[in-house]
């Protein structure tokens, strides 16, 4: 699921609304482009991603996964065995697994659910504002820089 349909961007912004000039196509990509950009840069998933990671462990008793907020690891392997979930305790803010004995060297696979619950009112509305400026620029000839410009109904627009 994405963080906004493309009904949802028209029903926001009166600029893309018009389904003939921003189809479908477009905006989901754009949503989905900004899913990725915001989830990379900020570290976390805004919505539950379910994930499978191969990880080489340091010697010690900590192994990091590679996302934090995780809500639940469906299944571990050490070596091509099963570990069990009594075996460890998930520091799930961090994105820790621990276990009181070192996780053995080789390759640990571990299965995993990560992500908050729902994006935050924030993220979409920096996803709206993202979308709304991209596919103006994908499907308008306005010049990069410009400030203010028509459509083709006569209807003036001022960026700021």
């Amino acid at each position: 699921m994405s963080y906004l349909s493309a009904d949802d961007l028209r029903a926001g912004s009166v600029v893309i609304d018009n389904a003939e000039r921003f189809h479908d196509d477009l905006l989901d990509g754009l949503v989905a482009e900004f899913e990725a950009l915001s989830e990379r840069y900020r570290g976390v998933a805004f919505e539950p991603r379910t994930v499978t990671a191969t990880l080489l462990p340091v010697a010690g008793t900590l192994l990091t996964l590679p996302n934090v907020e995780v809500t639940a690891v469906s299944a571990i392997t050490e070596n091509a065995v099963a570990v069990p979930s009594t075996d460890y305790t998930l520091w799930s803010t961090e994105g820790v697994l621990e276990r009181p004995w070192a996780w053995q060297t080789g390759s640990i696979v571990v299965s995993y659910t990560h992500g908050l619950s729902s994006p935050p009112a924030a993220i979409l509305r920096a996803c709206r504002e993202w979308v709304r400026a991209k596919a103006m620029q994908a499907t308008g000839n306005m010049p990069r820089n410009a400030l203010s410009y028509s459509d083709e109904s006569g209807f003036s627009y001022r960026e700021s």
